[in-house]
């Protein structure tokens, strides 16, 4: 999830039935407090930390100006993935 602030991932994580302490989205509180809002680049430093993945799919969404939106499947092989 992209962090324009911590109102969005605490709304996805509201919406999704999402713990917001969840290490699916922790790294999304992670580039908040550590880069503050970067709009959509938040995506690439996302997926850019130390963070194991689990093998699977996942769905990641950034919001960017004026409340545009993108968002995608990503699929992680099986034995997970690391940056």
């Amino acid at each position: 999830m992209h962090t324009g602030s911590t109102r969005i991932p605490d709304s996805l994580c509201a919406g999704f039935g999402v713990d917001p302490h969840d290490a699916k989205v922790a790294s999304s509180y992670r580039v908040l407090r550590d880069h503050a809002n970067t709009l959509g680049c938040s995506v690439p430093l996302m997926f850019a930390e130390d963070t194991p993945r689990p093998a699977g799919e996942g769905l990641a969404i950034a919001f960017g100006l004026s409340f545009s939106a993108g968002a995608f499947t990503v699929r992680f092989p099986e034995g997970g993935w690391r940056p």
